[in-house]
């Protein structure tokens, strides 16, 4: 499974998969998690469904490696862990994170 722990530490491989340097991708991260706090409402500590990607900053890695690349469902599915390909991905929490870098 894609992490950005492990990417982060190949310069390289994440400005492919991102266009961005860690310093970068990092000072995003911390606006993206709380617009993904606000947005979701979500607060893990009351039970549900784990997330299939539980890090903040996989979840950003994954949102702008799909926007970057556009592979298919199967493809980043595999890629990312999950059983089955990802549902909608075009959610107001994607576009706003695309708007962020404009």
């Amino acid at each position: 499974m894609v992490s950005y722990e492990d990417v982060k530490q190949k310069p390289k491989t994440l400005m492919a998969m991102t266009s961005l340097k860690a310093s970068e991708f990092e000072e995003r991260l911390v606006s993206f998690a709380a617009t993904w706090d606000e947005e979701t409402g979500r607060n893990l500590t009351k039970g549900g469904r784990p997330p299939i990607i539980a890090s903040m900053a996989d979840r950003l890695l994954f949102i702008l490696f799909y926007l970057k690349t556009y592979p298919l469902q199967e493809v980043i599915a595999h890629l990312f862990g999950m059983s089955q390909p990802p549902g909608q991905l075009h959610d107001p929490l994607v576009e706003q994170g695309a708007q962020q870098d404009t």
